[in-house]
C-alpha cells in the first residue's frame, strides 16, 4: 500500500495514511501480507525502489487531491518497474471523480473495507471483478466500465481498527524528514464520517454523501485504550466536527476522565454546541487543543458560507475553551466573493481580540464537490475536472486577484504574531497548563 507525496512541498505532512490502515486490518485478517510506504513526509521518495514492489501481487494507492500529479507519477512508474503488477488506486480524488485513474486497473469510488478482502482475492486468483461494486476497470476488450455503486458504510463499529502496526518511526514522530525535531508519538483518531452542518466551501457531502455516522462511545474509547497501550502520548482527532453532538461528547469525555489515560488530544469542536461543562470535561479527559472553523468576523459572511452560527457564539466558544485551559486554534477564510477590505479589516480584529492561541488564515478554495465549486462549474468559471480553484476575479471568483487575497492573508498573521498581549497570555497560560505538546530535538 502506498500514500503518495504531495505535489508540492508542504511544511508539514498531512497526516497519517488513515485509509489504508484501515484496509490493511480486514486484508491482514484474511491472510494477506501488508507493508506500507507512506511517501507524504519527502517528494524525494516519488521514485520508489523497484525491489520494494517485487514481492507484490497488487499495490493500492489511497490518492487525496492534493496528491494527484504525484500519483499519477508514480503509477507511471510502477507500470514500468514491473508492467504486468496490478495497480489498485482509491481514496478522496476518486470518489469525487469517479472515472479510471491514469494507469490504474482498478480504481475505487467509494469506502472499500467491505470489499477489499474481495478486490484482493480476484486479483491473486485471476477472477471477475464485474460483481464487485464500487469499481472502475478496464475489461478485457479494452472498454471502461463501472461495476455498480459502492454505498457507505453504515455501521462503522464493524470497520474494525486502523493497523497501526504498518506505521515507521517516522510515521509517527517527524512533522517532516527535514525537521530536526520530533513530536511526541502521535497518531490519528477518526471516531466519525462526513459533517452534519452543510458550509458552502466544504466538499465533506460530497466525499461522503451527505451521510453522516458516528462510532459508539465503547468503540472509540476501548480504541483510545489500545492506543494508550501501544506507547503513543498525543492523539489528534480528525473528525470535522467532533463536539457537534454534545451529548456523545460528553460520554467520551467522561470515561476517559475516569481511565486517565497518558495522552494529550486534539479535536476540532463547533461553536454552536460550546458550553463550560463541555469545555470542562475535555480537559478533565485529557484534551489539549481545540480548533474552531470561525472563517470571518462578519455575520453577512458567516451567512453566505451557510454556518449555521452567530459572532455572539463564536466569541462565546472561543472565551470558554480559553478559561476552561483549552489551547485554542481559530482558522479563518480570506475571499469570499462577498467580502470587501472593510470585511478583511474585521476579520483580522477579531482574530486579534478572541484569546486565540494559534491562527490559520487561507484564501478561499473552491474545493471540488463543494456547493460553491459546483455552482462555478455551471456558470462556466471552473471547469469540472478542476479539483481546487483559489478565489481569484480574474476568474470571476470574488472581488480580489489570488495575489492581493495572499496580502491579506500574510497582513493577518503578522497582525496576530505581534500582538504583544497574544503573547504574554500565552506564556502565562503554557505556566499554568504546560505546553500543549512537546517538541523533542
Amino acid at each position: 500500500m502506498v500514500f503518495p507525496p504531495p505535489d508540492t512541498k508542504k511544511e508539514t505532512r498531512f497526516g497519517v495514511p488513515m485509509g489504508l490502515l484501515y484496509l490493511a486490518t480486514p486484508l491482514k485478517q484474511n491472510g494477506f501480507e501488508v507493508r506500507l510506504l507512506n511517501l507524504s513526509l519527502d517528494r524525494r521518495f516519488i521514485e520508489i525502489p523497484a525491489h520494494l514492489l517485487e514481492w507484490a501481487d497488487l499495490v493500492g494507492l489511497s490518492i487525496p487531491s492534493y496528491c494527484r500529479a504525484s500519483a499519477i507519477q508514480l503509477v507511471k512508474r510502477i507500470k514500468q518497474y514491473i508492467p504486468g503488477l496490478p495497480v489498485m488506486v482509491g481514496g478522496p480524488d476518486c470518489i469525487l471523480f469517479p472515472e479510471l485513474f491514469p494507469g490504474s486497473d482498478i480504481t475505487v469510488t467509494g469506502e472499500a473495507e467491505g470489499i477489499i478482502v474481495d478486490i484482493a482475492n480476484a486479483v491473486l486468483h485471476h477472477s471477475d471483478l464485474n460483481s464487485i461494486p464500487g469499481l472502475i476497470i478496464r475489461g478485457d476488450d479494452g472498454t471502461i466500465k463501472s461495476t455498480g455503486d459502492l454505498y457507505p458504510i453504515k455501521e462503522l463499529d464493524q470497520s474494525g481498527f486502523p493497523d497501526r502496526g504498518l506505521l515507521s518511526y517516522w510515521d509517527e514522530r517527524k512533522p517532516n524528514l527535514e525537521s530536526q525535531k520530533t513530536l511526541p508519538k502521535s497518531t490519528e483518531l477518526i471516531t466519525s464520517r462526513g459533517c452534519p452542518r452543510h458550509c458552502r466551501f466544504c466538499s465533506r457531502d460530497a466525499l461522503t454523501y451527505s451521510n453522516y455516522r458516528e462510532r459508539s462511545v465503547e468503540n472509540v474509547t476501548t480504541e483510545l485504550v489500545q492506543i494508550a497501550d501501544r506507547g503513543y502520548e498525543m492523539v489528534w482527532v480528525s473528525d470535522d466536527n467532533f463536539t457537534v453532538n454534545t451529548a456523545r461528547a460528553l460520554k467520551i469525555f467522561n470515561i476517559l476522565a475516569e481511565l486517565r489515560l497518558p495522552l494529550g488530544l486534539a479535536l476540532s469542536g463547533w461553536v454552536g454546541s460550546a458550553g463550560k461543562e463541555l469545555f470542562k470535561a475535555a480537559r478533565a479527559a485529557g484534551v489539549r487543543i481545540i480548533s474552531f472553523g470561525l472563517e470571518s468576523g462578519n455575520q453577512d459572511v458567516l451567512d453566505f458560507y451557510q454556518k449555521g452560527i452567530t459572532l455572539e457564539q463564536i466569541k462565546t466558544a472561543v472565551n470558554l475553551a480559553d478559561e476552561c485551559g483549552l489551547f485554542t486554534v481559530g482558522n479563518f477564510i480570506i475571499g469570499a466573493p462577498v467580502e470587501t477590505k472593510e470585511h478583511f479589516a474585521k476579520t483580522i480584529v477579531l482574530a486579534q481580540e478572541l484569546p486565540l492561541d494559534s491562527v490559520n488564515f487561507k484564501v478561499l478554495g473552491y474545493m471540488a464537490g463543494s456547493s460553491l465549486w459546483k455552482e462555478q462549474v455551471v456558470k462556466g468559471n471552473i471547469s469540472p475536472d478542476e479539483r481546487n480553484v483559489f478565489a481569484d476575479k480574474r476568474r470571476g471568483l470574488g472581488n480580489f486577484t489570488l495575489e492581493e487575497l495572499k496580502q491579506v492573508v500574510a497582513k493577518s498573521y503578522q497582525g496576530f504574531n505581534s500582538n504583544p498581549r497574544r503573547h504574554i497570555r500565552l506564556k502565562k497560560k503554557m505556566l499554568e497548563q504546560g505546553l500543549p505538546y512537546d517538541l523533542k530535538t
